[in-house]
C-alpha cells in the first residue's frame, strides 16, 4: 500500500456568531485560525488577517471565553468562590466586569517599565564609564600636546646650537687659514 506524505500544515479554524456584538469587531462573524507549519512556524489568524496570539487574548479577554473565563466554573472553582480562597470572588466579578483587561495590561505596563528602569542602569553604567575613560584620554591628551610642545622647543634649541656650534666651527676654521 502507497505510503501517503506528512502534512506540511495543520490547520484549525473556529468561528464565532457575533450577531450579538458580544466581541470586540465589526464583523457578524468572527473566524480564529492557527496555521502550524511542519518547520515548527506557528501563525495565527483573525478573519483570515495575520494576528499575533496576544491579539486574539485581547479580543476575548473580557467575554467570559478564553483560559481562566467564568463562562464555565469548575467544581473546585465554585467551592473556592464560596470560601473566597485567594479573593476568587474578586477576580470572577472582575473578570464579568470587564477590569480584567486592564489589568493584564497594567501587568505587561509594568513589566516593561522594569525593562526600561534596567536599560537606565545600564545606560547610567556605560555612562560612569564613558566619563571615567573621558577623563583618562584628556589628561593623556594633555601629556601628548605637552610632549609635542617639548619636542618641538628641543628641535629648535637643538636646531639654534648646532647653527651657532656650526659659526664657531666656521669662524674658527676661517682663522687657521693661510693668509
Amino acid at each position: 500500500e502507497p505510503k501517503t506524505q506528512p502534512a506540511q500544515v495543520a490547520q484549525v479554524s473556529l468561528t464565532f456568531d457575533n450577531t450579538r456584538g458580544l466581541l470586540p469587531s465589526e464583523f457578524s462573524h468572527v473566524t480564529i485560525t492557527r496555521r502550524f507549519h511542519r518547520s515548527g512556524e506557528s501563525e495565527y489568524l483573525i478573519n483570515e488577517v495575520r494576528c499575533r496570539l496576544k491579539d486574539i487574548h485581547n479580543l476575548f479577554l473580557d467575554t467570559g471565553i478564553g483560559p481562566d473565563s467564568y463562562a464555565i466554573i469548575e467544581l473546585k472553582k465554585v467551592d473556592e468562590i464560596l470560601s473566597d480562597k485567594e479573593n476568587s470572588r474578586r477576580d470572577l466579578f472582575e473578570k464579568a466586569a470587564g477590569i480584567s483587561k486592564y489589568k493584564v495590561r497594567k501587568k505587561e505596563s509594568l513589566a516593561q517599565l522594569e525593562l526600561v528602569d534596567k536599560d537606565l542602569d545600564r545606560v547610567g553604567d556605560l555612562l560612569f564609564e564613558m566619563e571615567k575613560n573621558l577623563r583618562s584620554l584628556e589628561r593623556q591628551a594633555k601629556q601628548a600636546e605637552r610632549y609635542l610642545r617639548l619636542k618641538k622647543q628641543y628641535q629648535e634649541h637643538s636646531l639654534a646650537f648646532a647653527q651657532k656650534a656650526l659659526a664657531r666651527a666656521q669662524a674658527a676654521q676661517a682663522q687657521l687659514k693661510p693668509k
